[in-house]
């Protein structure tokens, strides 16, 4: 899982360029003993378009991840970036 994360990673940096903060992290189901990688994409402003780009990224890698066990959840939670990472 780990060279596809890298992937999926290296394709939505690439898609939404240096202003974009990605975040992988390990989300843990607090009800039910679930976790699986989540890939989130934060940036100072949001585009009307943002949850279509992520969806058509996904959508590469579908097949892809269906092979493998585990799961990749590629999102946001449209929250800024921290301050730090523009040099402020």
């Amino acid at each position: 899982m780990t060279d596809l994360a890298l992937s999926v990673c290296a394709t939505v940096s690439a898609r939404f360029g240096a202003h974009a903060q990605l975040s992988l992290e390990v989300y843990r189901d607090p009800e039910i003993e679930d976790e699986y990688l989540t890939l989130y994409l934060r940036q100072q402003d949001y585009d009307r378009n943002l949850l279509e780009a992520i969806e058509d990224i996904c959508e590469e890698y579908e097949e892809e991840l269906a092979e493998r066990s585990g799961s990749l959840l590629v999102t946001t939670d449209f929250r800024p970036p921290p301050i730090e990472n523009y040099g402020f």
